[in-house]
């Protein structure tokens, strides 16, 4: 296997880790918090289903290119994933932070 597949393969698990965990943490917590929580886990599988898809069209646009390719060159542009991740990630922080914060004031 060459690294660019091996690039495609993390990317690959990676999103289906956030799904694994999207769902587990939509099927735990939906009885604590109700309909929200179920969006935010739809939320989260459509977000996977972006990092997937990207991961994909790279590795598929890295494999049709010429083979005068160059050893240095491989699949680039990985923003969108990481803005993905990254970005749902945040928000289920903020949130989190939010809940505490909410939970803290109400027992006061």
């Amino acid at each position: 296997m060459d690294a660019a597949s091996l690039t495609a393969l993390a990317w690959r698990r990676t999103a289906l880790r956030v799904a694994v965990g999207a769902v587990v943490a939509t099927r735990l917590l939906t009885n604590e918090f109700g309909g929200w929580v179920v969006v935010a886990g739809l939320v989260g599988v459509a977000i996977v289903l972006v990092v997937h898809a990207s991961a994909s069209a790279a590795y598929l646009r890295y494999e049709r290119r010429p083979p005068r390719r160059s050893p240095g060159q491989g699949m680039a542009r990985s923003g969108i994933r990481v803005a993905a991740l990254a970005g749902f990630t945040v928000a289920v922080g903020l949130v989190g932070l939010a809940w505490v914060g909410l939970a803290a004031a109400a027992s006061t």
